[in-house]
């Protein structure tokens, strides 16, 4: 019989869609101020890629991913 919700296990869970629900939901609980650096966001969600992950993502970035970030001024971002 097949499963019709994906498995824990197969879930991959530092997808771009749920990194930014995790930035989100910590923004809004206070874990991350409003405006941001990619240490803040290391150090709440436990992760070290940040660094890339922001900028990657930044409104007007040069690869024309998802802008999720805007960039306040170098190294500080904050929610679009």
């Amino acid at each position: 019989m097949l499963a019709t919700t994906p498995q824990p296990e197969r879930i991959n869970l530092w997808s771009k869609a749920y990194t930014i629900v995790l930035i989100r939901e910590a923004v809004a609980a206070g874990r991350i101020p409003a405006q941001f650096r990619p240490a803040d966001v290391n150090a709440a969600l436990g992760i070290d890629w940040a660094g890339t992950f922001l900028p990657k993502h930044r409104v007007g970035n040069p690869g024309k991913n998802a802008a999720l970030f805007v960039q306040v001024s170098r190294g500080l971002y904050r929610l679009k």
